[in-house]
């Protein structure tokens, strides 16, 4: 049985898939390789932060429960928040680009560090509550870096380190980056952020349930904030953006996404 002596301090990742019932759903997609290949993906990436000489000799421990993600690392004697963070937005960064390139699906989360306690049956701690309310924030398919445990000159110098600033001020795991590192995984994403947009960028045109139109509206926002992020990555390439407009849903009185 856990105790008080059990619970330690933990940076912790916590995330979950967006869209995830749709992905389970369908039957072409074997749940259960996927849930492997993303542990395979977290492993894989460690190691490859390891060859790029970022990362310190320390276990990350990772958990999978339904569409939900943990990744806990215990922390390094001796190695500053700013280095662990660029280590873990270094995982993370190219495990969301290997879900949206691979799987087309999106990631919303947060980091933070805490009281945790965790053995092979349960996990739980006030560190995991903060991850899980960061998720909640995050609105939006990122991972949010928590403002109250990292400092803000340290996510000021990851900045093009696999962290980027949003327009309301939040710090998140940049996972354009890993992939405008390489033109052809550009325009494979490039395919795949206008599938999802001309998917999910429109109301249902059979409904006018009230509740229905302000979840299709929410999940329109994270669509658009998608898209815009690829864009503006684009401009920051000197590539083409995508190009798309806004068009006035009259009936309801709402606006959609066109891709052109």
């Amino acid at each position: 049985m856990a105790n008080l002596k059990d619970v330690k301090q933990y940076y912790i990742a916590y995330f979950d898939i967006l869209g995830y019932k749709n992905f389970f759903e369908d039957e072409n997609n074997d749940i259960r390789e996927f849930l492997h290949n993303v542990i395979h993906v977290c492993k894989e990436t460690q190691e490859k932060a390891m060859h790029n000489s970022i990362v310190f000799d320390a276990e990350f421990i990772v958990k999978t429960f339904s569409d939900n993600f943990i990744i806990m690392l215990e922390p390094p004697e001796g190695i500053p928040d700013r280095s662990v963070l660029r280590v873990l937005a270094f995982i993370l960064a190219r495990l969301q680009s290997h879900f949206l390139e691979n799987y087309h699906i999106l990631i919303r989360g947060g980091i933070t560090k805490g009281d945790a306690y965790i053995d092979n049956d349960i996990v739980f701690g006030k560190g995991l509550i903060r991850a899980v309310e960061l998720e909640s924030s995050a609105v939006f398919p990122r991972i949010i870096i928590d403002k109250d445990t990292f400092l803000e000159k340290d996510c000021n110098y990851l900045l093009s380190k696999m962290v980027a600033k949003d327009n309301d001020g939040k710090f998140f795991v940049d996972y354009f980056q890993p992939i405008f590192e390489d033109e052809t995984r550009v325009e494979v994403v490039r395919k795949v952020v206008k599938k999802l947009v001309k998917k999910y960028g429109k109301y249902n045109r059979k409904t006018k349930d009230e509740k229905k139109l302000y979840e299709a509206e929410k999940t329109i926002s994270k669509y658009a904030w998608l898209l815009c992020q690829f864009n503006e990555k684009c401009l920051e390439y000197g590539l083409n953006p995508i190009d798309y407009s806004l068009v006035f849903y009259y009936q309801i009185m709402k606006t959609e996404i066109e891709i052109k």
